[in-house]
């Protein structure tokens, strides 16, 4: 079955970069659609070391409100764990006018590419020996 006879149209994809993950989205983000994508970011959540998520959001085509749902529950997630880290990359459109309307763009971490996150989010020396790691700030939309 393809996703069109399910009801949406989403491609995620999870690619796994050893010290963090990468959920690709590309598609549509609406109310059919954004518990599948929850799903993921969940599913995804408990594989990450950290967790330190990446979410590549440069192909998502058209969104509604209902994708609001989906960055609330990964900012929840996020917030239950200390050293957790969400980078967005590639929010551009409407996605980026319907998260900074809502105030959760801001909240989040940014890259311009999915490598820039990764090196970004590439442990140092001092996490791997213990010492509390500290928040790494990336662009900023503000």
């Amino acid at each position: 079955m393809n996703d069109t006879e399910h009801g949406y149209n989403l491609n995620l994809t999870i690619s796994d970069h050893g010290h963090c993950t990468a959920l690709t989205v590309s598609g549509t983000l609406d109310r059919v659609s954004t518990p599948v994508m929850t799903a993921y970011v969940d599913a995804v959540w408990t594989r990450t070391p950290g967790p330190r998520l990446i979410l590549d959001l440069g192909q998502v085509r058209r969104c509604d409100y209902h994708a609001v749902a989906v960055f609330a529950h990964a900012l929840h997630r996020r917030s239950t764990c200390l050293d957790a880290t969400i980078v967005l990359v590639g929010v551009t459109g409407r996605l980026q006018r319907i998260l900074r309307r809502t105030r959760l763009l801001e909240r989040f971490d940014h890259a311009a590419t999915r490598a820039e996150a990764c090196t970004a989010l590439q442990p140092r020396l001092a996490d791997s020996i213990g010492t509390a790691p500290e928040r790494r700030h990336l662009s900023s939309w503000r």
